[in-house]
């Protein structure tokens, strides 16, 4: 896996239908603009569907890690991840908030093509982000949520490897999907959210467009430090920013 980013976006022109990131970035280029989704309420999100398996072929896996919006912003501008959205997961308790978590973690769900980056992959980012053996605030536990045994049973790997490597206790947790709860669309792409320059050239997309393209994940991601200069130079002409956008 792997692949070089223009491999793994295509262009306009291009199509062979076998890669996931290129079939998503071609539903996002020809999605109609509808209503702000900033007029929308704080809770709108919540009503959206959200489906654990995707039509679209990509891959489902959760991780805790901490402060959801920076595990967003970290796997945002992993190649082959098609779009990202934070909220909770991992807990028992009813309707969770960023101000009221209960008994759930901090998570960001990450769709990847299994084409272009493997779980693996994912996994060493993960770990390499944060911290496992920290203790912290509940809400800030180290969590992996596999969608399928076959995620577990990697998972589990890397987790006993972790481990081995330290004397220190890894904190993480694997557990298996049972339910996610988005959290409120205004901590959607945080970093996005707080550019208002930026911001405006999403003003006409519904909520749903916002929350699952892989223009505002990639965008969020570069706002917040991650990603490199070579990464944006390959994509910004596929943003379909205007030129205030790009400057």
């Amino acid at each position: 896996a792997g692949g070089d980013a223009d491999e793994a976006w295509g262009s306009e022109g291009e199509d062979d239908g076998d890669s996931v990131s290129r079939r998503v970035l071609r539903a996002n280029l020809d999605a109609d603009s509808l209503a702000s989704p900033f007029a929308a309420s704080g809770d709108a999100l919540r009503a959206l569907p959200h489906a654990k398996v995707e039509a679209d072929g990509s891959e489902l896996v959760y991780f805790g890690m901490g402060c959801m919006w920076e595990a967003e912003a970290v796997f945002g501008a992993v190649e082959g991840v098609v779009r990202t959205q934070v909220g909770f997961a991992g807990g028992t308790t009813p309707d969770p908030t960023l101000a009221r978590p209960g008994n759930h973690a901090q998570v960001v769900e990450v769709h990847y093509d299994p084409m272009v980056v493997t779980f693996e992959q994912l996994m060493i980012v993960f770990w390499g982000a944060h911290d496992a053996t920290r203790r912290g605030l509940v809400s800030h536990w180290s969590l992996v949520v596999v969608v399928h045994g076959g995620q577990r049973s990697r998972a589990a790997k890397f987790l006993a490897m972790e481990q081995a490597k330290t004397r220190l206790k890894v904190t993480t947790t694997v557990l298996p999907f049972t339910t996610f709860v988005p959290a409120e669309l205004r901590y959607q792409h945080y970093f996005l959210q707080q550019n208002t320059a930026l911001l405006r050239q999403f003003a006409a997309w519904p909520p749903a467009r916002f929350v699952a393209s892989w223009r505002t994940t990639r965008i969020n991601s570069y706002l917040a430090g991650h990603g490199t200069a070579h990464d944006l130079s390959r994509t910004i002409g596929k943003m379909g920013l205007d030129d205030a956008g790009v400057a």
